[in-house]
């Protein structure tokens, strides 16, 4: 391997910045470099792809388009497969001047046909067609139309369950619409609206299927000419059922409004029902029974919207717009749908506000609303989202510049319900950007990249993905007037271009997701100026199962290189294998997830970056050689190995685990994985596991799962924090060393016959099991005062160093004391301190190493009875024979108490006169003892006896004493 892993060495950091360096400007040219598919067919001069009625299949396979592709000035309609090749054109043959459409241009919902409206038979005869949507036999759908009828394309619609058609046309009297139902793949045609009064006519508004298909709800002036009522009938023929109830003189069901609930057991309506010119709203089963008014009493003059009138996704609640409590003061209002108490949602708004019929919405679970006002001031439109039953209402955007709203136009949910992303000029007047925050409230994150001066995000196409987790831009972001697409991750990141380099004068027109978000599709003149063509970008990749490469189209299910614009999923059964030193960008990766289990190898030192970030799911597996420039997230049931003689390495700011990470190698070929970003081991399933392997944790490894970390004969290099849940095992009758700073705040178990070394420093507490530890760093018990135990033996060797504070007499909470099961080797230094101002006394002992085998050693040059150091006028000495013998004590004494009994008397004076002071027979040992003696005594009593009767002089007579030997024994060697 000839990647960054082997050429920058023990200097990760700065090559993980260059990696992200050279990323970064990659990605700069990629969206150049990358190869959106053109979909459409070669164009006839003058030709182009149009873009009314372009839209994918519901089930993302194909595109439906428009274009004049064949011949100029004539459209007709073309399927492609999304994601590239033939386009088949669908409709027949045209007479001269015949045209398909855009208007009434659809797929079925299961995708298998198209229903498309033509004068196709005849010229300005207008009718209905349905066909395969590969291509096929093309079936009218319609009836005989009387001279001079027509089939009109709204309200012209495939049933929810794509067996119907429903049809609005003059087919039995010319100028009287009424409505038609037909199989979908041809057959009889039947009329479902009842016998229309004289001038009657079905109204093209309000014309739908209920979401269960087995209704059809019309507006028409059915009972009394000019009077439009609401009716429902069984979407197969039958008895029409009017809905609304009885209307006031004049009085009117809207056109506006007029909806199924989404469980299809309701409809509302708009009307003024109950006082001509006052518009109410009503709730209705949508069979048929007794309607009930909605909204709240009225103030006078007071209205209901038809704007953002709607049913919460549960069909629980109605959402409505109303001046109800204040004429011109519209708020909002919710409402159980079946009748109840109306609740206001909005806040108090300020004088003159209002809130905005645009933008107005349930969030997609029925928990919130979100709505637009100027609540606070006046003319200053911002968002707010609200419980749906009431409550609180919080501002959602982030504070405005001067000047600045947001704007209602793009404003959404995602479709999860977390998050709302809106536009506004909240940075700089008049600059439109793109916002996303948490539904609830919460920081308002920029999601549109860095604009260009006169730049814009623009509202129309601003999408979620259907999982929630991308959202879709067009903007002049890189050159002004020149409109691109863009795709962000919703939670923020780098923005990719996904269109391809744009000709001189060229812009993206339109764009869409594919329902699967798995493809984006875009209307662009980007070959040549003004010639409107269709293109696709992948933007999610799925591995198709088996064995396959990476490099190699076969192995995903849209073909293909992934490249930075997609996310990949490696879930199928099998692995893909990226192979050789290069380097590969995606904009996210995952691992497993699917029913069975898959893997992402690499080898030979391929390296892969994902921009952001790669998660390794239940039954994923990420092995091998190579380099992963990614944060990343190990999912409970995730696994990231590597094996004999490969180096996995991951090249990130954090790696999040809770599932397994495993190295196992051999000794002559050990395994090694390198973390460079921070790791942390979560939950309850996070597990290390290493054999004859080394580990990396350049940013260090925090241990927080119960789950144990087991190594055997392993490295481990960074710093390493065990949680108090958390286990670490040394096992394997192996050594495992540990080279950084390890703080334990758990568990260390050393299994019998294996060794741990900690090279850095040990804190905290101790460990388990009957193994050897051996301190060759700094060895401090707890995290301030504390006692760390070991179940084996303890070696402190030449270069450790035991770290000791004393702040108290009780062991283990007022001062650090080690408590050794096992035997204990001294060899290196001890380093003792005063804990926040403890003041040592004479007489204080402190049991610091409590030794239940053997002791063997002594800290270096501290040899039994060693004075360590005065403290505050305190002499600190240390002994290897405390406790029951063996155990090491630490003992406080005064100046010159060189028998260590607690006072200073002329014993000590016979100690020093034996040589048993700290430095010998030394006069600087004689005057601390004569210093710290008490008051001196009378001349006549200079001289007293010890217990043994024996004559000890005062310290004034001994000082005297001690001269005249200096003086002597300077004379004898003088002759």
């Amino acid at each position: 391997m000839t990647g960054c892993v082997r050429r920058c060495g023990a200097l990760p950091i700065s090559c993980k910045v260059l990696h992200l360096i050279a990323a970064a400007l990659w990605i700069g040219t990629s969206a150049l470099a990358a190869s959106p598919i053109k979909l459409n067919g070669p164009l006839v001069t003058g030709g182009s792809v149009i873009p009314e009625g372009l839209q994918f299949s519901p089930d993302s396979s194909r595109v439906l388009y428009l274009a004049d592709q064949t011949t100029d000035n004539v459209n007709e309609i073309f399927s492609v497969s999304s994601t590239g090749g033939l386009a088949i054109k669908l409709n027949g043959l045209l007479p001269p001047g015949g045209n398909v459409f855009s208007e009434g241009l659809q797929f079925s919902p299961n995708s298998s046909r198209v229903l498309y409206l033509a004068d196709q038979l005849t010229n300005n005869v207008n009718e209905l067609f349905s066909v395969p949507s590969g291509g096929g036999i093309i079936i009218r759908l319609n009836g005989s139309l009387v001279a001079n009828g027509d089939v009109f394309s709204t309200g012209l619609q495939f049933s929810p369950d794509s067996s119907r058609v429903l049809y609005r046309a003059d087919q039995v009297t010319d100028t009287v619409n009424e409505i038609f139902i037909v199989p979908s793949a041809g057959g009889f045609t039947t009329k479902l609206n009842g016998q229309l009064v004289l001038n009657g006519d079905v109204s093209s508004s309000g014309l739908q299927f209920s979401p269960d298909s087995s209704r059809v709800l019309y507006l028409a002036d059915q009972t009394t000419s000019n009077v439009n009522e609401v009716f429902s009938v069984p979407s197969t023929g039958g008895f029409a059922t009017k809905l609304n109830g009885p209307l006031a003189p004049n009085g009117d069901v809207s056109a506006a409004g007029v909806q199924f609930s989404p469980d299809s057991s309701r409809v509302l309506y708009l009307a003024d029902q109950v006082t001509n010119g006052v518009a109410e709203i009503f709730s209705v089963p949508s069979g048929g029974g007794i309607a009930t008014k909605l909204n709240g009493p009225l103030t006078p003059n007071g209205d209901v919207s038809s704007a953002g009138l709607q049913f919460s996704p549960d069909s629980s609640r109605v959402l409505y717009l109303a001046d109800q409590i204040t004429n011109d003061v519209d708020e909002i209002f919710s409402v159980p749908s079946g009748g109840g108490f109306a609740i206001k949602l909005n806040g108090m708004l300020a004088p003159g506000g209002n809130v905005d019929p645009n933008g107005l919405q349930f969030s997609p679970d029925s928990t919130r609303v979100l709505y637009l006002a100027d609540q606070t001031t006046n003319d200053v439109f911002e968002i707010f989202s609200v419980p749906s039953l009431g409550g609180t209402a919080t501002k959602l955007n982030g504070a405005l510049v001067s000047g600045g709203n947001v704007d209602s136009a793009g404003l959404q949910f995602s479709p999860d319900s977390t998050r709302v992303l809106y536009l506004a000029d909240q940075t700089t007047n008049d600059v439109n950007e793109l916002y996303i925050v948490p539904s609830a409230g919460g920081m308002a994150t920029k999601l549109s990249g860095t604009l260009v001066a006169g730049g814009n995000v623009v509202s129309e196409g601003l999408e979620f993905s259907p999982d929630s987790s991308r959202v879709i831009y067009m903007a002049d972001q890189s050159t002004d007037n020149v409109n691109e697409i863009f795709i962000v991750p919703s939670a923020g990141g780098t923005a990719v271009k996904l269109n391809g380099p744009l000709g001189a004068g060229g812009n993206v027109l339109s764009h869409q997701l594919s329902p699967d978000g798995s493809l984006v599709l875009y209307l662009a003149d980007q070959n040549v100026d003004n010639v409107n063509e269709i293109f696709v970008r992948i933007v999610r990749q799925h591995a198709n199962g088996g064995e396959g490469a990476w490099d190699s189209g076969t192995a995903w299910n849209h073909g293909g290189e992934p490249d930075e614009a997609m996310q990949i999923f490696v879930d199928a059964a099998g692995t893909v294998t990226a192979s050789g030193d290069v380097t590969r960008i995606v904009n996210e990766l995952f691992v497993g997830g699917g029913t069975e289990a898959s893997t992402l190898a690499l080898s030979a030192g391929a390296e892969i970056t994902s921009l952001h970030g790669a998660t390794i799911n239940a039954g994923g597996v990420f092995r091998g050689d190579g380099v992963l420039v990614a944060d990343l997230l190990i999912a409970a049931g995730g696994v990231i190995r590597a094996g004999s003689s490969e180096q996995l390495n991951v090249r990130g700011t954090s790696v999040s685990n809770a599932g397994l990470v495993e190295a196992i190698g051999t000794t002559v070929d050990p395994a090694e994985i390198w973390f460079e970003g921070a790791a942390t081991n979560n939950a309850t399933t996070g597990r290390i596991f290493a054999t004859n392997a080394l580990l990396r944790f350049d940013g260090g490894l925090s241990h927080d799962s119960t789950a144990p970390l087991s190594f055997d004969a392993t490295e481990i290099r960074g710093d390493v924090v065990n949680s108090a849940s958390g286990t670490i095992s040394i096992v394997g009758d192996s050594t495992t060393t540990f080279f950084d700073d390890v703080t334990n705040n758990g568990t260390i178990n050393v299994a019998s016959g294996s060794t741990a070394v900690f090279a850095g420093s040990l804190s905290g507490n101790g460990s388990e099991g009957s193994g050897e530890i051996q301190i060759l760093g700094e060895l401090t018990p707890g995290t301030s005062l504390g006692m760390m135990s070991f179940g084996g033996d303890l070696n402190l060797g030449s270069l450790g160093n035991l770290v000791i504070e004393l702040g108290g007499l009780t062991a283990g909470s007022l001062f650090d004391q080690l408590v050794i099961a096992g035997d204990a080797t001294l060899a290196g230094t001890l380093d003792v301190s005063l804990f926040e101002g403890f003041t040592l006394a004479a007489g204080q002992q402190f049991e610091i190493l409590d030794v239940e085998g053997s002791l063997t050693g002594n800290f270096a040059g501290l040899p039994e009875g060693s004075l360590l150091g005065n403290f505050g006028g305190t002499n600190l000495f240390v002994s290897y024979a405390g406790g029951d013998g063996n155990d090491v004590t630490l003992f406080a004494t005064l100046p010159g108490d060189f028998d260590l009994d607690g006072d200073v008397d002329g014993r000590d004076f016979l100690v020093w006169q034996r040589g048993g002071s700290p430095n010998g027979i030394n006069s600087g040992d004689l005057a601390l003892w004569q210093a710290q003696y008490g008051n001196p005594p009378p001349l006549a009593q200079s001289l007293q006896q010890d217990n043994i009767g024996r004559v000890v002089p005062e310290p004034g007579a001994v000082v005297l004493i001690a001269l005249g030997l200096v003086v002597m024994n300077f004379r004898e060697r003088s002759a």
